[in-house]
């Protein structure tokens, strides 16, 4: 008798991702974005938080990229209405990650370690990101999302005056970049944009997160 085993060659540090759907004319949004700096206040260092502002209702930044990306988290379609809380692309509607939720993702162990810089030249961005996976992963995809930290010009509605991590571009798109990776296997992704195409209000107010998924 025989049978196969698979092991991962170790392990990494998990940083949860936070993604938030959300709208500068959003009302319900507002108390959502409260219980969500207060989660990050209270976990320094340890999530990437994501913004996308939606067009439901309206937001003066919404931008494709947003529906594409909504389109590759489940129920896979696009996200109904704002404001909508993903954890990891788990779907938790339009509710706060609670602190055990959010302890529990961050002490789950991750088989991918990112290694990435950015620099900006005038109104370009370019990014460098070095994958390194302790697995073997085939039709994974990288997601790049360059964000800026607060912004002021997207004021709506809602009494919000200014709003923080919010997406200013994917790259490359919102449909993310498909890649097969070996076990121990190193890859680099290198991307550039201009953002002066897009709602960016300051350059040298930007961050940007980089994050991998398998497929399922």
């Amino acid at each position: 008798m025989s049978k196969d085993i698979t092991a991962n060659l170790g392990y990494t540090q998990k940083i949860p991702l936070l993604e938030v759907f959300s709208s500068s004319s959003c009302e319900p949004c507002v108390p959502l974005n409260a219980e969500m700096q207060e989660l990050c206040d209270n976990n320094p260092g340890k999530y990437s938080f994501i913004k996308y502002p939606m067009n439901a209702p309206y937001d003066p930044y919404y931008t494709f990229d947003v529906t594409q990306r909504g389109n590759h988290l489940p129920p896979h379609r696009e996200v109904p209405f704002a404001p909508f809380v993903y954890m990891d692309c788990e779907c938790l509607m339009n509710y706060a990650p609670t602190q055990e939720l959010f302890d529990a993702h961050y002490n789950e162990p991750s088989p991918v370690e990112i290694r990435g810089s950015f620099h900006t030249e005038g109104s370009m961005i370019y990014v460098s990101a070095d994958v390194l996976s302790y697995m073997e992963m085939e039709n994974a995809t990288i997601w790049v999302s360059v964000n800026e930290k607060i912004t002021t010009g997207n004021v709506g509605s809602n009494g919000e005056t200014e709003f923080h991590h919010v997406m200013m571009k994917l790259l490359p798109d919102g449909n993310g970049k498909p890649f097969n990776i070996g076990q121990g296997e190193i890859k680099r992704f290198d991307y550039n944009y201009d953002m002066s195409t897009t709602f960016v209000e300051e350059m040298n107010d930007l961050e940007v997160v980089v994050w991998v998924e398998e497929p399922g």
